[in-house]
């Protein structure tokens, strides 16, 4: 059984390679890069909405308990991030 999103990319590719038209290529160059740009903002987004989380337990009073709880929570996150 084959993958419809694999043959699809593999059809793109195949287009882009015989593609001659230079209008063209840098707009597909501009949706990759606003494509890029908008994972990176939701990136740093997530990373913001963590830290201030953890400002605001941490000037709430945390016991050493909670704090251990919030650093292996914020470990695994990193974890299943990067698989």
């Amino acid at each position: 059984m084959e993958n419809p999103t694999l043959e699809k990319k593999k059809t793109l590719i195949e287009w882009i390679e015989n593609l001659d038209d230079l209008e063209i290529i840098q707009q597909l160059l501009n949706l990759k890069n606003v494509h890029e740009s908008s994972t990176l903002i939701s990136d740093i987004n997530s990373e913001t909405i963590v830290k201030e989380d953890f400002d605001e337990q941490f000037a709430a009073g945390m016991t050493s308990d909670e704090l251990l709880e919030n650093i292996a929570a914020h470990i695994e996150s990193i974890d299943s991030e990067e698989k």
